[in-house]
């Protein structure tokens, strides 16, 4: 579980904290890459994904997300970022799989993305992206 003050917290099934780690960052949400075992985490301001080994304890690589490229235009506002993120193996893709985003708003959008993240850092781009959802928020 992630808090937007850099806070990784590891929970047991009951829900009892069994670790906290402090990643730099507003994260907003987290995901697991199966074929590396590595949590991928979002961090919205920076607009960064932050990959932690949890066999460590440590970050081992920050992907900077070139958000303009990724949503197919600037966002409308810049405190406006990415709020979720799944990853879905898929076996042939660069990383094993395909990592969802989800941009919060102006615009909303679902991003599909494939990348390594036990690669070497690098900026996430335009070349990254397999598609691109608008996405139309339900009022309740």
């Amino acid at each position: 579980m992630v808090g937007d003050r850099g806070t990784l917290a590891e929970l047991e099934p009951s829900g009892a904290v069994v670790a906290r780690h402090h990643v730099p960052g507003n994260l907003e949400d987290v995901t697991v890459h199966e074929p590396s075992g590595r949590l991928v985490l979002l961090a919205e301001k920076k607009g960064e994904l932050v990959v932690w080994d949890p066999a460590t304890a440590s970050e081992t690589a920050r992907f900077t997300l070139d958000v303009a490229a990724i949503l197919g235009r600037e966002p409308a506002e810049a405190n406006q970022g990415f709020e979720g993120i799944v990853f879905r193996a898929e076996p042939g893709r660069p990383g094993g799989g395909v990592f969802h985003l989800v941009h919060q708003r102006k615009p909303a959008r679902l991003v599909s993305l494939a990348f390594d993240p036990a690669g070497p850092a690098r900026t996430l781009g335009a070349p990254d992206v397999l598609s691109r959802h608008p996405s139309s928020p339900t009022r309740t």
